[in-house]
């Protein structure tokens, strides 16, 4: 027991040295859990995805993404909105919070077409999203 709370504590430095506040939450069963959030602005937000890639369903708080505006990716015959920096401009879309492994999965969803980066959003709060890989600016 005590060994866990060491390795909350040192994850929880890690995440603030690096500028990542870590957030906790209960999860179905009731246990405390850590949660990353998404600021999503597409098909994340439609519950069939979301059981699709994480295997269940979570509630999106509206939040709003300055300084980016969404654009069009196409893969393939399908299109898909991908977040692209302008500063005249902003998202709206919705937070989802998942746990680190279904931030993986989702990872693998998106691919490479994507990169994950943190933001702060209209609100306030920060989150990860997925835009444009800035190598593509």
């Amino acid at each position: 027991m005590a060994r866990d709370g060491l390795v909350v504590a040192a994850v929880a430095l890690f995440a603030v040295l690096g500028g990542i506040q870590p957030h906790w939450a209960p999860d179905v069963g009731g246990d405390i859990v850590e949660v990353e959030a998404i600021f999503s602005y597409g098909t994340l937000l439609d519950p069939n995805v979301q059981r699709s890639v994480i295997g269940r369903t979570v509630e999106s708080r509206p939040d709003t993404l300055p300084g980016y505006r969404k654009g069009v990716l196409r893969l393939g015959r399908a299109a898909y909105f991908i977040a692209i920096p302008d500063e005249q401009s902003e998202i709206d879309g919705g937070v989802i919070e998942v746990t680190p492994d279904e931030l993986r999965r989702i990872d693998r969803y998106e691919g490479d077409a994507y990169e994950r980066a943190w933001v702060t959003l209209g609100s306030g709060s920060e989150a990860w999203v997925y835009r444009r890989p800035e190598s593509s600016e």
